[in-house]
C-alpha cells in the first residue's frame, strides 16, 4: 500500500505527495519486462524467456518505465484518494513526472482541483418512517393462492349470459387513433383477432373492461376512449382513441379445489397448511427486500438533506454529458432506426426536457458521491483485496466468465475502478444502514421502552437472494 500525505492546499489546489515502496515497483516492473517478453519471437529464445538486458535495447529503459507509470499511476492515485481528506474534481497533474527505480521507492507528487471542505451531516442515527414488520397480512397469502388456482383453472362455455368478472372473453378489435381537432388523419393503430382476456384480471384499460362487462357473445362494441398520461405504451398515452370490438365467446373460469392433485402441481406440497406456510415465507422475503431498499433509499435521502455541499457546475455538465451520450448511443443502437431526436420525439420527449431531468440526477449522484467518500475516509474504511477478489468472483458468476476472462477483466482500469467505486458504495450503504431506526424502535425508545439501537445492515445474503412471492412450482414443503 503507498503511503500519501497532503503537502499543501491553497484554495481549492491540493498538492499531494505519494510514496510507494521499492517492493512494489520492482514487482511492477517485472510485469512489464514478462508482458513484453510474452510478445517477443527473438531466435535463441523460448516465449517469455527474453533476458532484461535485450529488452532495454529493444525498447530503452524510458519506454519500459513509462509503461509502468501507464500502469501504476491511476492505481495508486485511486488507492491514495481513499486515505486523504480531499475530494478531487478533476484529473490529476504529476509535477515533477515520477522517476523509476529499481529498488528504489518512488515519490509521486500531484497538483489535483479539489472540492471545498464540508461538513458532512449527523449520520449517527436515521429515525424511519418505516415498518420493521414484513408479516404478510392474510389478503395477501389469500390472493397468492387464488392466483396460483387461476394458473390451473379450466374453462367451460358461459352460455347465452352476458360477459362478467372472472370471464375470459374472446373478441376481435381495432384501434384507432384519433385527432378530435382535425388536424391530423385518423390512424389504425392496431387490430387483431380471436385475442382472449380475462375480466377483473386488470389486462386491459379499465374503461374497455367496463364496456365488454355486460356485453354477450355476437354484440359490436364501438366506443372513444383516451389513454391516461402515465399509460406503460406510450404511443397511445394521452390519445383518443376508437375502440371496436365484437364480441366471439365467454367463458367461465372454473378454479381447481386445493387438493391433492392441485399440491404436487404447484410444488409438491403435502397439504394446504404447508402451502400457506411456504406463501407466508416467500412473500416475507419478498416484503423483507422491498423493506431493506427502502430504508437504503430513505438514509441516503436524510444524509443528503442534512449534508451541505454545493456540487460545481462543470462536474454536472460532465455527468450529463456522459449520461446523454449513454442514452443516444442506446436509442441509436439500430442503423436503421430513428436519430436521437426522432426516437425522443416519439415518445413525447426533447432533449431539453431530458437534459432538465438528467441534471438533477446527476447533482443528486455526485453529491451522494461525494458524501460518500467523504464517509468512507472519516470511518477508516478500506478495500481488502479479498474484498476485491470477492467482487470479481460474484461478477464472474453471474456474467458466466471464465477464469480466463476474469483475469483478462482483472487487468481492466476502467473496469476495476467501477468495481471499487461499487465495493466503497455497499460499505457505505451498509454502515448508515446499520443506524438506522424503524419506526417501532424509535417509538418504543421515545416511550422509554428497551429497543436495539442499531439494525443489522440490510443487503445480507439472506435479504438480496429473496425469492419472489409466489413460490415456485417443484418447492417441496412438508
Amino acid at each position: 500500500m503507498a503511503d500519501a500525505k497532503i503537502l499543501s492546499r491553497e484554495g481549492n489546489i491540493a498538492e499531494i505527495e505519494i510514496t510507494v515502496p521499492a517492493k512494489r515497483i520492482d514487482s511492477a516492473l517485472q510485469s512489464v519486462y514478462s508482458r513484453l517478453a510474452n510478445t517477443q519471437k527473438i531466435a535463441g529464445f523460448r516465449k517469455g524467456k527474453v533476458p532484461r538486458h535485450i529488452l532495454n535495447g529493444m525498447f530503452g529503459a524510458e519506454s519500459i518505465h513509462a509503461l509502468l507509470l501507464q500502469d501504476l499511476l491511476p492505481e495508486i492515485y485511486s488507492e491514495a484518494l481513499d486515505g486523504l481528506a480531499v475530494i478531487p474534481t478533476d484529473s490529476p497533474e504529476f509535477d515533477p513526472w515520477p522517476t523509476v527505480e529499481e529498488g528504489k521507492d518512488m515519490v509521486v507528487r500531484a497538483k489535483v482541483e479539489v472540492l471545498p471542505e464540508f461538513e458532512v451531516g449527523d449520520y449517527s442515527r436515521f429515525e424511519l418512517d418505516l415498518s420493521e414488520s414484513v408479516a404478510p397480512d392474510p389478503e395477501e397469502v389469500e390472493e397468492t393462492i387464488l392466483n396460483m388456482r387461476k394458473k390451473k383453472a379450466t374453462h367451460k362455455d358461459a352460455g347465452d349470459r352476458p360477459a362478467q368478472n372472472n370471464d375470459r372473453v374472446t373478441l376481435d378489435y381495432k384501434l384507432t387513433i384519433i385527432d378530435l381537432e382535425g388536424k391530423d388523419p385518423e390512424t389504425v393503430y392496431d387490430e387483431a383477432e380471436g385475442v382472449t382476456i380475462h375480466l377483473g384480471d386488470k389486462e386491459i384499460l379499465p374503461e374497455i373492461e367496463a364496456k365488454i362487462s355486460g356485453a354477450n357473445p355476437g354484440d359490436k362494441l364501438d366506443f372513444m376512449v383516451k389513454y391516461p398520461a402515465n399509460y406503460q405504451n406510450q404511443d397511445l398515452a394521452e390519445k383518443n382513441v376508437k375502440v371496436e370490438i365484437e364480441i366471439k365467446k365467454i367463458e367461465e373460469r372454473v378454479l381447481p379445489e386445493i387438493d391433492e392433485e392441485f399440491l404436487k402441481g404447484i410444488g409438491a406440497y403435502k397439504t394446504e397448511e404447508a402451502l400457506r406456510k411456504g406463501v407466508e415465507r416467500n412473500i416475507s422475503a419478498y416484503k423483507r427486500q422491498i423493506r431493506d431498499e427502502a430504508l437504503r433509499n430513505r438514509v441516503m435521502s436524510m444524509i443528503l438533506e442534512r449534508t451541505n455541499l454545493e456540487i460545481p457546475q462543470k462536474l454536472v455538465d460532465e455527468e450529463v454529458e456522459s449520461r446523454m451520450e449513454k442514452l443516444r448511443d442506446m436509442l441509436e443502437q439500430n442503423p436503421d432506426g430513428p436519430d436521437f431526436e426522432q426516437a425522443l420525439a416519439a415518445r413525447g420527449l426533447s432533449e431539453e426536457k431530458i437534459r432538465s431531468e438528467e441534471e438533477q440526477v446527476a447533482r443528486a449522484n455526485l453529491k451522494k458521491q461525494f458524501i460518500y467518500d467523504e464517509i468512507f475516509r472519516r470511518e477508516n474504511m478500506e478495500l481488502t483485496a479479498e474484498e476485491l477478489s470477492m467482487a470479481l468472483a460474484q461478477y464472474a458468476s453471474q456474467n458466466g466468465l471464465t477464469k480466463t476472462q476474469i483475469r483478462k477483466i482483472a487487468k481492466d482500469r476502467e473496469f476495476m475502478s467501477q468495481v471499487r467505486a461499487d465495493l466503497k458504495d455497499y460499505k457505505v450503504t451498509s454502515f448508515l444502514a446499520a443506524r438506522a431506526l424503524y419506526k417501532e424502535q424509535w417509538e418504543n425508545q421515545a416511550a422509554g421502552d428497551d429497543a436495539p439501537a442499531q439494525n443489522a445492515a440490510p443487503g445480507d445474503a439472506a435479504a438480496d437472494s429473496a425469492p419472489a412471492a409466489q413460490p415456485s412450482e417443484g418447492e417441496n414443503n412438508e
